[in-house]
């Protein structure tokens, strides 16, 4: 059988053995072209084409084919060799190492250092923010209790409750003096209405005019408006006290005034 190389048109002859083995498909020896010899198989050579005879495959170098009653060919081609594809090797995915979970360091709990530094912290934390709201929490009885314990492990003594709104205005009075000229007398009877006892007020007196503009001011200490020391520094609850005071005119345009409880 003749069979012609389809891109570089070398012919080979070929017998069916050699088909067979290579199951049709052959490679040239020109021009290494792969290509199935059954589909290009000639009856008859072509004269006008220069080939060669190509020899019979084997296993051992190939032999020279005897050639045909026919013009010999100039170059003898080796037999197409069938072609295999490479192996395929599959991959193993690399082994992950296994881990011992009993050589794993075990973390242990906060030991008993752990607890008292944060108790620590916890108590200083709420000693810092007493310190700062120390006045709203002395006023507040629910605080109250909570400092007086805190004073009674660091020996301290909270400053007495104050509630100024607790006081009231029983009588009030100003008018000019009448037994000094150019001068005013200011009588006020004043009660604490609290529950507790608490320390006496500072007072404030504001003067207005007809236009009720303000015409003067003055805040009075305990130790001005009160006419005698008291026995206590505290004024008890639902006790009273008279407030006798002198002052100074300061001029016919005065013609309201005004009481609050510092």
């Amino acid at each position: 059988m003749l069979t012609r190389c389809p891109k570089c048109d070398t012919l080979y002859r070929l017998t069916t053995a050699q088909i067979e083995a290579a199951e049709g498909r052959v490679r040239c020896s020109r021009c290494n072209e792969v290509f199935n010899a059954i589909e290009h198989l000639r009856k008859t050579a072509d004269k006008s084409l220069e080939t060669a005879p190509a020899p019979a495959p084997k296993a051992e170098p190939p032999a020279p084919i005897a050639p045909p009653p026919r013009p010999p060919l100039e170059e003898a081609a080796p037999a197409p060799q069938k072609i295999e594809p490479p192996p395929i090797v599959a991959r193993k995915p690399p082994e992950q190492p296994a881990i011992d979970m009993l050589s794993q360091p075990q973390r242990k709990g906060p030991g008993i250092g752990w607890w008292l530094l944060a108790l620590f912290l916890t108590v200083t934390a709420a000693a810092q923010l007493a310190w700062l709201e120390r006045r709203a929490l002395t006023q507040d009885p629910q605080g109250r209790r909570f400092l007086a314990s805190m004073c009674v492990l660091v020996k301290c003594a909270l400053p007495p409750r104050r509630a100024t709104d607790k006081f009231r205005v029983l009588s009030r009075d100003m008018s000019s003096h009448p037994q000094t000229e150019n001068a005013l007398l200011f009588l006020l009877v004043m009660a604490n209405q609290a529950d507790f006892s608490q320390p006496y007020p500072h007072l404030q007196l504001d003067l207005f005019d007809a236009n009720r503009q303000p015409a003067g001011q003055r805040i009075f200490e305990p130790e001005e408006y009160l006419s005698e020391k008291p026995e206590t520094e505290l004024l008890t609850p639902n006790h009273a006290v008279y407030i006798r005071l002198e002052l100074v005119d300061p001029g016919p345009d005065i013609s309201g005034f005004e009481i609050k409880f510092l």
